[in-house]
């Protein structure tokens, strides 16, 4: 197993693996066809050294993150469903949290589905924990609002943080 930065070829290929990672959530009572990452968003991603990609003979999982003052924000994880449970979304993580420590910064944050099992609770099995609206930068608070504009609160979401290191 290869974690490594995307390159330009694979956005496609990577937003297949989301959608078919999304297609989990109807398992959770959701639709499993919420709006994915445009290619713009993951071209983003290549351009700014901030989408990895899970390599196993080519991509089977990926995590895109954006730098925002003192945290990488990790914007989407997504593993293939027939690859998932393994520990590839943990290896996912570690890689994310070790990009924040040589990059300098403070922490990793996230916002996530609170009552989904395979969300919320798996961040929280591995250490973050949740970032109370008070407590939310204006960037993370502007996430959280885009989110709630998007639909996304039909589902109660929550933002969570753990330190780099």
């Amino acid at each position: 197993m290869t974690i490594r930065l995307a390159r330009p070829d694979e956005l496609e290929t990577l937003q297949d693996i989301e959608d078919d990672a999304g297609l989990r959530f109807e398992a959770a009572g959701m639709p499993g066809d919420l709006e994915g990452l445009g290619l713009d968003v993951l071209a983003a991603g290549v351009r700014d050294g901030l989408l990895f990609v899970l390599d196993l003979d080519g991509p089977q999982g990926f995590a895109l993150c954006q730098a925002f003052d003192d945290t990488l924000h990790l914007r989407e994880l997504d593993v293939v469903r027939a690859l998932q449970g393994r520990g590839h979304g943990r290896a996912l993580l570690d890689h994310v949290r070790s990009v924040a420590r040589d990059r300098g910064l403070a922490g990793v944050s996230l916002t996530t589905f609170r009552d989904v099992p395979f969300n919320a609770p798996f961040y929280a099995r591995y250490g973050f924990r949740e970032v109370l609206p008070a407590d939310q930068p204006v960037w993370l608070a502007e996430i959280r609002r885009h989110e709630r504009e998007a639909g996304l609160d039909r589902w109660p979401r929550l933002a969570m943080r753990i330190p780099a290191s």
